[in-house]
């Protein structure tokens, strides 16, 4: 009776012995699938943010190019429309410059008196001064038109680069806003990471503290 009674003890042991394994067993596959789920659902979250991240930049990217391209266009018209303004109010003739009226009173006096030799004369050096006079004014002419539209460029340059300086800005703002959420997430990630090990070496703790108390 007492073999009986021990290799019924034994058994008894053995049995307990292999539920302790199992459980033991069983704590560790949910334990690892408690990482691995947590794991994923934040490779999951990590995922479906950066591609609404890139989404995001990309049309804000897409919207600079348009608004430069925009810009250009009406700096293009602008330049274009200035240029075409003064070529179409500026004349293409000067005025008498005071030389030529006196020149042209003159010969009115030649041919009043007679005169008409000096008259020919007087013409024909009245003509070199004008011919001189028209050079210097189509000089003149294309350089006023070429700096009323250099000052232009200049200003739409300024224009440009402060519509540059807005991109750029806007750009670096939301890669810091990006950097800063993904900052917060991943300390989300972590404090969660943190909380399931505690909660994990506490659920060890307690089933290592009912074997001890169920092997006594």
């Amino acid at each position: 009776k007492f073999d009986e009674a021990h290799q019924a003890k034994c058994k008894l042991d053995e049995l307990r012995a292999a539920l302790e394994r199992r459980k033991t067993f069983d704590m560790f596959n949910k334990h690892r699938l408690e990482k691995r789920e947590l794991d994923a659902q934040h490779t999951d979250e990590m995922e479906r943010f950066n591609m609404a991240w890139d989404t995001k930049i990309k049309k804000y990217k897409e919207e600079s190019t348009r608004l430069e391209s925009l810009l250009n266009d009406k700096q293009k018209e602008d330049l274009a429309k200035l240029a075409k303004d003064l070529d179409e109010n500026l004349p293409e003739v000067p005025g008498d410059s005071t030389r030529i009226t006196e020149m042209r009173t003159q010969i009115a006096i030649f041919v009043q008196k007679e005169l008409f030799q000096a008259a020919h004369n007087m013409q024909q050096v009245m003509n070199k001064h004008l011919a001189e006079e028209l050079a210097q004014w189509k000089i003149d002419r294309a350089n006023k038109i070429q700096k009323e539209c250099d000052d232009l460029k200049a200003t739409q340059y300024v224009e440009y680069n402060a519509l540059r300086k807005k991109i750029v800005t806007g750009l670096e703002e939301l890669e810091i806003k990006r950097v800063k959420e993904k900052e917060m997430m991943q300390t989300k990630y972590q404090n969660s990471k943190g909380k399931m090990r505690q909660d994990q070496r506490f659920e060890d703790q307690v089933f290592e503290k009912e074997v001890r108390e169920k092997n006594r």
